[in-house]
C-alpha cells in the first residue's frame, strides 16, 4: 500500500557549495530527493520525498573538514506489503528451471511459489494480482523484493472472539476504534463509488476474494457491524452490559460485507467448523480487531477494482479468473 512516512536522517552539506546557495531547505530537499526518490530505506520504498519538516542546527563535521552535517526529518510517499496484501499488477518475465515464476512491477522484484497450488499456469507478458507472502527492503536497492503466492480465493474461518464485560479498560481503547470506523466507512465508500462506475463489479471482486459465496449461511444470529459498534457505544456510555458477550465474522455469514455474528457463548458455539474461541479481556479490543479485518477486506477489494476497472478488463483476462475459480468452494 502507499502511505505517507517521516524519516530523520543526518546529511552533509558543503559548506562553500551549499551553505550560501540561498535557500537551506530546498537545498536539503533537493538532496534528500537525489538520495532516496526510487530507493529502499527503513523497511520502505520511497516513491517520492515531499518536504523537509525539521532541521537541526547545522555542525560542522567531527573530521574538521569544509563539510557540515545537519539533522532532518522529512516527509515521503512510500510503497510498504505487509503480509497477505494483494499486488493487483504484477508482469510475468520468467518462468525458471527451479519452477518459480519471476515478474516484476514499478517497485518491487517478485518470485511466485505455485507449488502448492499445482494448477497455476502463468505466460510470459501475463499481467497478474499476486499475494505477499515475505518482503525484504535492501537499503539503497531500486526495488523491493517479495516472495508470493498465487492470489487464489483463501477460507475465512468462523473464529469467535469472546470478550468480558465492559469496564473501565475499554474508555482510553473507544478513540482508536471510531478511527477504525471512520477509516472503514472510506474504505466502503470508495468500494461504492466505483460500484457506480462499474455496476456488478464490487460484487465479482469480493467473490474472488474468498472461497465461499455469501449465500451460504450460519445458523446464528448477525447483526450490522455499525449496529454492534452503536451497542457498544451506548453501554459503554450507560456503564452497563451487552446482550451478547461473542463477536465472530465468516465469509460464510449473509452478506459478508458488514455483518458479524453476535451471541451468547451458547449460539455461536453451535457454528459448524468453528476454531477455538480467542477470549479479549475487553469488548473494545475485540471489536478494533474484527474492525482492521473488515478495512484489510475493502482494501484489497479496492485494490482488485484499481486494477481491473471494468468487466471488460476481467474479460480480456478470463484465464486468471477462470484458474480462480478451481480453487472456489461452493
Amino acid at each position: 500500500m502507499i502511505i505517507t512516512k517521516l524519516f530523520v536522517v543526518t546529511i552533509q552539506l558543503s559548506a562553500v557549495k551549499h551553505l550560501f546557495s540561498g535557500n537551506i531547505s530546498e537545498t536539503c530537499l533537493a538532496l534528500l530527493k537525489k538520495k532516496f526518490e526510487g530507493v529502499c530505506y527503513k523497511k520502505s520504498y520511497i516513491i517520492q520525498v515531499i518536504a523537509v519538516i525539521r532541521m537541526s542546527k547545522i555542525r560542522a563535521s567531527y573530521e574538521l573538514k569544509s563539510d557540515v552535517d545537519v539533522d532532518i526529518t522529512f516527509s515521503a510517499k512510500v510503497v510498504v506489503y505487509h503480509y497477505g496484501e494483494i499486488i493487483p499488477d504484477c508482469v510475468i518475465k520468467v518462468f525458471d528451471a527451479e519452477g518459480i515464476y519471476r515478474g516484476e512491477n514499478k517497485t518491487c522484484g517478485i518470485s511466485i511459489d505455485t507449488l502448492r497450488h499445482p494448477h497455476v499456469v502463468y505466460h510470459i507478458g501475463d499481467v497478474v494480482p499476486i499475494r505477499v507472502l515475505k518482503v525484504a527492503y535492501m537499503p539503497g536497492v531500486s526495488a523491493i523484493s517479495v516472495i508470493a503466492c498465487p492470489f487464489v480465493p483463501m477460507p475465512v474461518k468462523p473464529i469467535i472472539y469472546a470478550f468480558k464485560a465492559i469496564d473501565d479498560i475499554d474508555k482510553p481503547l473507544a478513540p482508536k476504534l471510531f478511527y477504525l470506523i471512520d477509516v472503514l466507512i472510506s474504505k466502503m465508500e470508495s468500494t461504492k463509488q466505483k460500484q457506480y462506475v462499474e455496476s456488478g463489479l464490487a460484487d465479482f471482486m469480493k467473490n474472488a476474494l474468498y472461497q465461499y459465496k455469501s449465500e451460504h449461511k450460519l445458523d446464528i444470529e448477525t447483526k450490522s457491524l455499525f449496529l454492534v459498534i452503536k451497542d457498544f457505544s451506548k453501554a459503554l456510555k450507560e456503564g452497563r452490559e451487552l446482550p451478547y458477550s461473542q463477536i465472530m465474522y465468516s465469509d460464510k455469514l449473509n452478506d459478508f460485507d458488514t455483518m458479524i455474528g453476535v451471541g451468547s457463548p451458547k449460539k455461536p458455539s453451535d457454528a459448524k467448523d468453528q476454531e477455538p474461541e480467542i477470549v479479549f479481556p475487553t469488548m473494545c479490543k475485540a471489536l478494533i480487531y474484527v474492525v482492521s479485518f473488515f478495512i484489510d477486506y475493502f482494501r484489497n477489494v479496492n485494490i482488485l477494482m484499481d486494477a481491473f476497472p471494468t468487466l471488460k478488463s476481467i474479460k480480456e483476462n478470463q484465464s486468471i479468473w477462470t484458474l480462480y475459480s478451481m480453487y472456489r468452494k461452493e
